[in-house]
């Protein structure tokens, strides 16, 4: 018998849609925003972790929210499986993509 499939929790959405609203701002010059879930905060990072495994489509803001970020790969990949999992994953290449281009910038400052 083949598993069932989990519907992803109501909190869990609203946190990934405050995660995804969060990101354009956010600088790698600062943490990470803080979001709460039943009562304990997680970073955009760790929210994007917790949506994997989960197969449920994403809503059409957040999808065309996330599809406006995204370029390349990322946006091929999501735009053929706007799930919540893929969302995730390419939400983490964002941020990871800007962590590297502060820490390059940053140490190209310092060697000046």
């Amino acid at each position: 018998m083949a598993p069932q499939r989990q519907t992803i929790p109501q909190d869990l959405t609203e946190a990934f849609r405050d995660a995804v609203v969060y990101y354009p701002d956010w600088s790698p010059a600062f943490d990470e925003a803080r979001i709460s879930i039943d009562r304990k905060a997680y970073t955009i990072s760790a929210v994007c972790s917790l949506v994997d495994g989960f197969t449920d489509r994403v809503p059409n803001d957040v999808r065309d929210s996330l599809l406006s970020y995204f370029d390349g790969a990322e946006k091929l990949e999501f735009a053929e499986n706007p799930s919540y999992a893929m969302a995730g994953y390419c939400l983490r290449i964002l941020i990871e993509r800007r962590l590297l281009q502060y820490q390059k910038l940053e140490a190209n400052r310092r060697n000046s």
